[in-house]
């Protein structure tokens, strides 16, 4: 199997490769796109612009996540004297 054969689909649009690529798989999956944007299949600075948008808003989200989503939990409630006592630590 070629590389051109797997990658003709996609050498159209890859915007929403990039993105999604980057939003959930993070940086194992932009690695292997670099690779192909050095190869010249796609455009290295709609790249750089979609993956840095796509990391940060994954990071952003995470970072919400872990820092309001979980103190109304069960979770939290359950292990709550360990919770506290590690934060006040950090």
């Amino acid at each position: 199997m070629d590389i051109h054969s797997i990658t003709s689909g996609l050498t159209g649009n890859p915007i929403p490769l990039f993105f999604f690529s980057a939003l959930i798989g993070g940086e194992e999956t932009i690695i292997p796109l670099g690779i192909l944007v050095g190869h010249g299949l796609w455009d290295i600075k709609t790249f750089y612009i979609v993956s840095f948008i796509a990391t940060f808003l994954a990071d952003l989200i995470w970072f919400l996540l872990g820092r309001h989503g979980i103190r109304n939990r069960k979770i939290f409630q359950r292990y709550q004297k360990r919770y506290m006592s590690i934060s006040s630590i950090v």
